[in-house]
């Protein structure tokens, strides 16, 4: 049976009037909240609200679409929420402001920051790599989830969209155990089991291109995707992207496990055409293979090295650069992916990064993690970052 994914484009920098008309023109296209959601029916929107970003950048979900998504729940009786925890080590009480969430609460809608919260641990019944999973309580207090991610690539895996959107639900240290104990890609899949969103909604307005926040750019596409299965949403974005859909790792995974479906036949795009929209977005990998820094310190690595390390320590390197560490860290060795065998190192100043060189780790200063955050290697040389 086909699922639908609906793509409405809107006019050049829309205003929140325009957004609305797009949100519920996406949404009817699809069949509707009142076919998925129930009168007194608890939905936690999920937007996405990593980082604490300057005035007037636009890396967190747009606050007007969020607005949008909740005005219409509201029509059909349900009962929504905005909540979401941002990235580890980020304070949400500051980025929800920045981001314009506090605006909304001062409207009089219901928004949660997360961090500091109760937790409850949830099993996950067909969990490959989570058997288990730490969540704050009010994942579990509600109903349903409603995903509400942007459109940005990512230099984890080629782009986020509204699977990983679901990483916000759990506290920092389950954040950072996807990374250094689960492994990124699989961990997302399984926690989709259990916490998959019901419909997901993809602000498309202002997106991001390149390297992760905050060495993204800025691209204006004025879009709203609409879908109930994740998996598909994310697929069809994708593709409007220029990617292919089976390079999203935890797309195909979650695919695999039956959470929904990248299989382009059996999706009906309704609405505007992919064609009509579609605009090639620079990924974290093509921005990676043009950066000079990366030919400043001594990496071993090759092509197979996946995206998520190389990302990683892309995103190092420029912070230690911004610091002014740059220079103290050309002493070093870092090896990253997997290898049949490694030259002779200096133990002390050899750096294994990630789970393909814990077979070598030994060898040097290992820092497990699939991939491994870039604050745990700046934890490891706390001979140069202090």
């Amino acid at each position: 049976m086909l699922t639908n994914v609906s793509i409405v484009k809107g006019t050049r920098d829309p205003d929140e009037r325009q957004i609305k008309k797009m949100v519920e023109k996406a949404v009817t296209l699809v069949g509707g909240f009142e076919k998925v959601f129930s009168h007194g029916e608890k939905v936690l929107i999920k937007p996405n609200i990593a980082y604490l970003v300057k005035p007037g950048e636009t890396e967190p979900t747009d606050p007007r679409v969020a607005r949008a998504v909740y005005d219409l729940l509201s029509d059909v009786g349900a009962i929504p929420i905005i909540g979401e925890s941002s990235s580890a080590w980020v304070d949400d009480e500051k980025a929800f402001k920045a981001a314009g969430y506090f605006d909304l609460r001062e409207h009089g809608y219901k928004v949660v920051t997360m961090k500091g919260s109760e937790t409850i641990t949830v099993e996950i019944p067909g969990g490959v790599a989570l058997k288990r999973v730490k969540v704050h309580k009010l994942a579990i207090e509600v109903d349903s989830f409603l995903s509400l991610p942007v459109i940005k690539t990512h230099d984890h895996d080629v782009a986020t969209l509204s699977l990983k959107n679901m990483k916000g639900l759990m506290p920092d240290s389950e954040k950072k155990n996807f990374h250094k104990k689960y492994g990124l890609f699989q961990a997302i899949a399984d926690l989709n089991l259990v916490f998959r969103p019901k419909f997901s909604v993809v602000d498309g307005i202002f997106c991001r291109e390149g390297m992760g926040y905050p060495w993204s750019e800025e691209i204006e596409m004025d879009l709203i995707l609409a879908g109930e299965d994740p998996v598909a949403v994310d697929a069809i974005t994708m593709m409007i992207m220029g990617l292919d859909p089976k390079k999203q790792k935890h797309g195909s995974l979650a695919a695999k496990q039956g959470i929904g479906t990248n299989d382009i036949d059996n999706i009906h795009v309704v609405g505007n055409s992919i064609d009509e929209v579609k605009r090639k977005f620079k990924t974290a990998e093509e921005v990676i293979a043009k950066e000079p820094i990366l030919k400043k310190i001594n990496i071993i690595s090759d092509e197979k090295t996946c995206t998520g390390c190389r990302g990683m320590m892309h995103y190092f390197l420029k912070r230690a650069s911004e610091l002014g560490k740059l220079d103290r860290l050309r002493k070093y060795t870092f090896v990253l992916g997997d290898h049949q065998k490694l030259p002779d190192l200096d133990k002390e100043n050899t750096l294994l990064i990630g789970v393909c060189t814990e077979k070598y780790s030994s060898l040097g200063r290992y820092v497990p993690g699939c991939p491994p955050l870039s604050r745990a290697l700046m934890e490891e040389l706390k001979e140069v970052f202090g």
